[in-house]
C-alpha cells in the first residue's frame, strides 16, 4: 500500500529501471488531484464525475486503527500544483468496495481496494472535467499503453505523469504493471486514451512481489456501484 502517512516513510520505493515519470502539464490531468487526509497524510483521487471521486479504498481507512476515515476529513484538492488549485471540496460520503478488508494487504485485498468518495459540492465541469470509467473488455496484456498521473513523496506538491508504461500480467481484477510509483501514489488513476478521450482503466492499489527479486506496481481495475 502507497498512501503517505507517518506509517510509511521509512524508505522510498525505486522505480522500475530509469524513473520515467516527468512533471505533467497536460491541463486534462486537472481531474487528478491530491485526497488530503486531515491529521494522516495523503493520496492521489480522481474526479469521475461532478461529485465522484475514485481512490484506493485503504486511504480512506486509518491504518492503525482500522477505523473508517470521516469523510469531512477528506479532502480532494484537484490540479493541485505547489499551494495553488483549481478546485477544493471535503467529502461528504464514502462508498467502498464490498470485499474490502482494512489491514489486510494481500493480492486479494488489493482486487478489492477501491473507494469512491461523494464530494460535499460538486464542481463545475468548466473548471474540471472529469475523466469518466474505462468499460473496455478487450485483452489487456502487453498491448495498451498505459498513463498514470500521481503525487508522492519525493514530489508532494507537483503532480507526476509517467507515459507508456504496460501492463505485464492480469490476475482476475488486478493488472501488474512496470509503472513507477512511491508513497502517496495510492488511488493514482491507469488512464488509456483513445481518439483524444482519456478514461480511468484502473487505480494504483500498491507494489506486490510477484518473484524472486521481481516488483510490480498493481493496479485494480476500476469499478463503480451501479
Amino acid at each position: 500500500m502507497l498512501s503517505q502517512g507517518t506509517e510509511a516513510r521509512d524508505r522510498d520505493i525505486a522505480p522500475f529501471g530509469a524513473d520515467d515519470r516527468v512533471i505533467a502539464s497536460d491541463p486534462r490531468f486537472r481531474a487528478v488531484g491530491r485526497l488530503n487526509v486531515a491529521g494522516r497524510g495523503f493520496c492521489t483521487a480522481t474526479l469521475i464525475a461532478p461529485s465522484l471521486v475514485l481512490t484506493a479504498a485503504h486511504c480512506v481507512f486509518h491504518a492503525l486503527t482500522g477505523r473508517p476515515v470521516e469523510p469531512e476529513d477528506l479532502h480532494f484538492v484537484a490540479g493541485f500544483r505547489k499551494g495553488r488549485y483549481v478546485a477544493h471540496r471535503r467529502g461528504r460520503a464514502v462508498s467502498v468496495h464490498d470485499g474490502f478488508v482494512p489491514g489486510e494487504r494481500t493480492l486479494r485485498a488489493m482486487g478489492h481496494d477501491i473507494a469512491l468518495v461523494v464530494l460535499g459540492d460538486p464542481v463545475d465541469g468548466r473548471m474540471v472535467r472529469p475523466i469518466p470509467l474505462d468499460k473496455t473488455t478487450e485483452s489487456l496484456r502487453f498491448t495498451v499503453p498505459l498513463t498514470v498521473v500521481s503525487y508522492a513523496r519525493d514530489r508532494a506538491y507537483l503532480p507526476s505523469v509517467e507515459r507508456g508504461c504496460v501492463v505485464r500480467a492480469v490476475e482476475g481484477r488486478l493488472l501488474h504493471t512496470d509503472c513507477d510509483t512511491n508513497f502517496g501514489g495510492s488511488g493514482a488513476p491507469a488512464l488509456t486514451e483513445r481518439d483524444g478521450t482519456l478514461t480511468v482503466l484502473g487505480l494504483v492499489s500498491g507494489v506486490a512481489r510477484v518473484g524472486a527479486g521481481v516488483r510490480r506496481t498493481v493496479v485494480v481495475r476500476a469499478w463503480q456501484p451501479e
